[in-house]
């Protein structure tokens, strides 16, 4: 498959997400934010939590997200490959209004990067699932720590202030994300890489919630 150049937008997962406070530090104009970042942000289920023995296997939630989590149908860092089994445990959350499903796509030669890393041991790579309501971007980087491949972002290391003084930056109110296209969030990405900060992978969020935010490039 032809990589050179970027053009098409391939997926990387998805996640349901929390919606956390905006911190005082952030430069972000909005009450609470969306973020996939691994320190920063808030992904369901929470495995760490499913994980400890004394829960046991009683709750419903517990038993499914660890069958998922032995197939490898849900990543320790909370990505699901597939958005069917993504959607299976999203419905245990559809009736919080602040946790959504989203997916998470960028453009093929950055997606290709975390194929060569070794960020999709599931194997192969897919188009956005159809459905999708775009909500924004953000700038994602991966880490590995403990073992496990995660992404994270641009905020936790509060560059959102460092951007913000050197670029335009539109932010959706009702979610902290740019409101901007994968062209506008490359050249981003490119700004913190000549300020010493490199490979964050400008990514774009859609939610699959069955709720629409609409954004303006």
């Amino acid at each position: 498959m032809e990589r050179k150049g970027v053009s098409l937008m391939r997926s990387i997962g998805y996640y349901i997400l929390r919606k956390v406070p905006r911190p005082n530090w952030c430069a972000v104009r909005s009450d609470r934010i969306l973020s996939i970042g691994a320190g920063f942000g808030c992904t369901l289920p929470d495995l760490r939590r499913c994980l400890r023995p004394n829960l046991g296997t009683q709750s419903p939630l517990v038993r499914e997200a660890l069958s998922l989590l032995g197939t490898g149908q849900l990543c320790p860092d909370g990505r699901f490959p597939a958005i069917e089994d993504a959607k299976r445990i999203y419905r245990f959350y559809q009736e919080d209004p602040d946790v959504v499903l989203v997916g998470v796509c960028a453009e093929d030669a950055y997606v290709y990067s975390l194929y060569d890393s070794g960020f999709f041991p599931e194997g192969s790579l897919s188009l956005p699932e159809q459905g999708g309501y775009p909500i924004g971007g953000e700038l994602l980087r991966e880490n590995t720590g403990y073992g496990v491949r995660m992404l994270d972002s641009y905020l936790e290391e509060r560059l959102d202030v460092a951007l913000s003084r050197h670029m335009r930056i539109i932010f959706d109110p009702e979610s902290g994300l740019m409101q901007h296209d994968p062209g506008q969030l490359r050249m981003f990405s490119d700004a913190l890489a000549g300020m010493a900060y490199t490979g964050w992978i400008p990514c774009m969020l859609s939610r699959y919630d069955g709720f629409v935010t609409y954004w303006t490039v």
